[in-house]
């Protein structure tokens, strides 16, 4: 869904809107403003599944689940230049989901599907 993109303009943009308003945001990762932003275009959906590659994105989805529960994180960390080390961290975070690659994904979802059923 094209809706459901955010780019670093549109965070700039409301980060300025906030400003003229007198208040100060830093809307960055891990601040799930850009998480809120592309799920309103997902609606309705009862789990979302935010894939990343970095702590910040982990962060980002522990930050969201402050408000709300339904979404999860899957942390991707074979193309890290700190592959072993970003693997522990998501680990011991409590990661939702660690996979080498987004590769991955669709043998894992395949394979919940078939428990499902």
């Amino acid at each position: 869904n094209p809706n459901a993109l955010v780019f670093l303009d549109c965070l700039e943009r409301a980060q300025y809107e906030y400003s003229i308003e007198g208040l100060r945001a830093n809307l960055w990762k891990p601040n799930p403003f850009s998480l809120f932003k592309s799920a309103e275009a997902l609606n309705p959906f009862d789990f979302a599944l935010y894939v990343g590659d970095s702590m910040a994105d982990a962060m980002t989805v522990t930050e969201a689940r402050k408000t709300e529960q339904r979404f999860l994180f899957a942390g991707v960390y074979e193309y890290s230049d700190l592959e072993a080390l970003l693997l522990s961290d998501f680990l011991k975070y409590g990661c939702d989901l660690v996979l080498p690659s987004v590769n991955e994904l669709p043998f894992v979802l395949e394979t919940i599907r078939r428990k499902m059923r």
